[in-house]
Order: structure tokens, then sequence, then C-alpha cells
């Protein structure tokens, strides 16, 4: 069975467990609480997640003892990285799966997509998903998903195997991330106290709550807050946009870490490559030149520019931005 949670015979198999919120406080469920606290944790250090099919009532039942975990806690900064930790698994492990075993989970959420052998340009499409399916999944604010750039045949998107594998991987990130947001507010037995608090420690020592939120003070430009805020959702954003980001954090003092570690919360996350980016924007890498980002008007083009606020219109980047409203808030302060 795959481990994929909104799979239907996932779901059924799970529903026939029929287990409470009592059941996990009691002694013989302790190892699905532990997996649950394995997959958390793994999320939050990792950002990403393994399946454990050695027992797979522990692996599967320990997805919604997380969900119920996550939920209590309440922070959904962390519910995005964990539904991206998890949604990145299922890619992974999708990519590796045969043809016929992509299609049939692409049709259990009740996608219109069909198995074809197209070649053009030399290139090998195996699916094509109806237009609809596939506008509801792509990730946002990337050219490369964007209905005009894709081959089109009779109201069908002609799509690769790792394509279709990453559309269900968006898919599942807004299947895991909703289900945490929208659980109401769960009573965990007590017994689940100290895991609670290990996983909440854990995070907020990673991503501290004031460093997190300091961009949403004024300080920030807005167009910067709106790129943190969509990666802090979890959003796939643009090359242009990470560029932008990537290069104003690096300027006013971020480290290549934490510029990488932002990163993390996108869906598609490659620390090889995000390093290699990241240390080149910085310098350290290729003609040793720190970059700068774009200015105001190059935002403005690349639609990455939100609307103006009053301090924006007495500058030309964001840079000028940031140390204008910095020197404002300093002087407020003395």
């Amino acid at each position: 069975m795959q481990n994929i949670p909104f799979v239907p015979k996932a779901q059924e198999y799970i529903a026939e467990k029929g287990f409470t919120l009592e059941d996990i406080g009691k002694e013989y469920f302790k190892p699905v609480v532990n997996r649950a606290y394995q997959r958390i944790l793994d999320a939050i250090l990792k950002g990403s997640t393994k399946s454990r099919l050695d027992d797979l009532d522990v692996e599967l039942l320990s997805y919604p003892v997380s969900i119920a975990i996550l939920a209590f806690i309440k922070d959904l900064r962390l519910a995005s990285r964990f539904a991206i930790a998890e949604a990145r698994r299922i890619g992974l492990e999708l990519r590796r799966e045969h043809e016929n075993k992509i299609l049939e989970i692409a049709r259990s959420i009740s996608w219109d997509v069909h198995l074809v052998n197209y070649v053009i340009r030399d290139e090998l499409y195996t699916f094509a998903i109806h237009f609809k399916d596939y506008l509801s999944a792509p990730p946002p604010n990337d050219p490369f998903w964007k209905l005009i750039n894709r081959p089109l045949i009779n109201g069908y998107v002609l799509i690769r195997k790792q394509d279709l594998a990453r559309l269900i991987e968006e898919y599942a990130r807004h299947y895991i991330y909703n289900k945490i947001a929208s659980t109401e507010s769960v009573r965990l037995p007590e017994t689940l106290s100290d895991i609670v608090s290990k996983i909440a420690d854990t995070w907020y020592k990673k991503y501290p709550r004031e460093r997190e939120e300091a961009y949403g003070g004024g300080v920030f430009p807005p167009c910067m807050r709106k790129l943190m805020e969509e990666i802090k959702r979890g959003q796939n954003i643009s090359h242009m946009a990470r560029f932008a980001i990537a290069t104003f954090l690096l300027n006013i003092g971020y480290d290549v870490e934490e510029v990488i570690d932002l990163f993390r919360r996108v869906p598609d996350f490659n620390e090889r490559i995000t390093r290699y980016q990241v240390e080149h924007l910085a310098g350290l890498r290729g003609s040793k030149i720190k970059y700068l980002p774009p200015s105001c008007k190059n935002m403005k083009t690349f639609g990455l520019c939100p609307g103006e606020d009053p301090l924006c219109l007495k500058v030309r980047n964001p840079l000028g931005y940031y140390r204008l409203s910095m020197r404002r808030r300093k002087k407020d302060e003395q």
C-alpha cells in the first residue's frame, strides 16, 4: 500500500483501525506516537521525511497522530514545514514508481489523466491531464508550468512522468497543510506533553519567532515582506523572486546558511543547487562579486511589486527602503 495519506486505500485502512485520541496516550500505542514524533522532527531538522514500511500499521497510523500533534501546537509555519517535507517524500517516491501506479494515484484524487506516448521536439510525454486538473495543481510563479508553455491537445496537457509526480506532490502539500490548519483544537493525552514540548522547543530554536516575524514590522519593503510570506507559506516562488529575496537578505546581514535554511520551505528545494546559487550570489563562487537585489523598476517589470507605500516613493531599490526605515526606527528609539 502506498504511503500517501490522501489515497482512498490508505484512508480506508486508517478508518478501519478505529483508533481515537484516547488511544494515543496508551502504552501499546507508543510506537505510533514515537514514529509521529520522528516524522515531525525530520521535517523540522532535515526538511524531508522518509517512509518506514517495516511496520505498516505504525507508519500509516503515525500520520493522523502527526496531524493531531501539529493541530495542537497550532503554528502554521510548522504546519507548512511538515506539509512540504511529507509532500517532498511523496514526490520522490512517485518518481521511482511505474507509470501505471502514478496514474492510479492521480485518478484516485479525481484527476482526468491518461497514459499516452507522444514525442515532441525529442521530448517524450507519457501522460495527458485535462487542463482544468492541470491548472488546479501547478506550482505558482514559475513560467515552466504556465499553460501557454505546455503542449496542449484536445484540452489535455501533455506532461512527463516526473511532471505528474511533481503535480501530485504539490497537491499533497496543499492537502496536508489544509488538514492541519482546518483541524479544530484537540486535547491530547497528558502523556504526550513531553513530546509536544520537545517538538516546540526544537522548532522555535531553529526558527525563532522574533527573527521570523521581524520582516513584518515595517523594516522590510512591501515586496520583500510579500516574498517572505510566500516562502513562509511554502509557496514555490519564481526564479527571479528567489534571486530578489536571496540578494536582499545577503545584503542586510543574513549569512549563507540562514538564506539556505529559508529556502528549505519551498517545495522543490535542492540543497546542493541552492547552496551553489546562494554562495554565488554572496560572492563566494564564480566572479566573486556580491550581487545586489533588483531595483524597484525591475521588481515592477517582473511582477514582484505588490504596490508601493509612502516610503517606496523615496527610494529606488529595496535596500534603500530597508536602510531608510532602519534609520527612522533607530531615531524613534532614541
